[in-house]
């Protein structure tokens, strides 16, 4: 009560179990190489953007213009709820290359990257936690347009009274944190918590790329 719409609420991953700590994870069910997480849960993000907005224009030279839609988010957290397939359940399906690049291992333990472990036979912690939390911010160039106009010195010899191309390209480009391993932070699946960054397995929006000429003849 008294929160903010959007928080997610779930445990803190607090690092992994190193080999040195195997007494005190077995107390737990567990064993080195498997996340260790606060007992409690609390709050670890929020998927309602602090900021949103754009930025549109159009810009003139001689007889060529060009229009710029950037969109913007920032503040906002996602949900990568899909990490609990590619990262934190090995042996299953396909997973993120940080599985092997970060995995635990027993000369690599200080990482945030669980051991790679084949769930049938030695177990997975797959549950959710703060590791699944990331900057859902993101800048999209949502439309790029450029247009040229031909002069009426050339259209008129020409028998037309105007013509006009255009060149266009929608979703032109998305730039989104580092930590954010989807393919889009806007397109989502599914609401969490009245937030709007609940990714899993989400389909990123299309880009779209279009030539037109416009004829009027006299």
């Amino acid at each position: 009560m008294g929160e903010p719409l959007g928080n997610f609420y779930t445990q803190r991953r607090l690092g992994l179990w190193s080999t040195a700590e195997a007494e005190e994870a077995a107390k737990s069910n567990q064993s080195p190489g498997e996340a260790k997480r606060s007992a409690a849960r609390e709050i670890v993000g929020n998927g309602m953007p602090k900021y949103t907005g754009s930025f549109i224009n159009k810009f003139y030279y001689k007889n060529f213009d060009l229009t710029v839609d950037l969109q913007f988010v920032a503040g906002v957290d996602a949900w990568e709820i899909y990490y609990g397939t590619v990262l934190d359940r090995s042996g299953i399906a396909n997973g993120l290359n940080s599985m092997l690049k970060e995995g635990w291992r027993e000369d690599r333990q200080n990482t945030m990257v669980q051991q790679i472990r084949h769930a049938n036979f030695a177990g997975q912690s797959s549950a959710s936690d703060s590791s699944w939390v990331t900057d859902g911010s993101y800048i999209r160039g949502s439309l790029l347009q450029l247009g040229y106009t031909f002069g009426k010195e050339l259209t008129t010899k020409w028998g037309i009274q105007n013509m006009r191309l255009n060149f266009s390209v929608q979703n032109a480009f998305l730039i989104h944190s580092k930590e954010f391993k989807g393919y889009d932070p806007e397109a989502l699946r599914a609401p969490a918590s009245g937030g709007r960054t609940y990714s899993s397995t989400n389909i990123p929006e299309r880009g779209h790329i279009s030539w037109v000429s416009t004829l009027v003849s006299n």
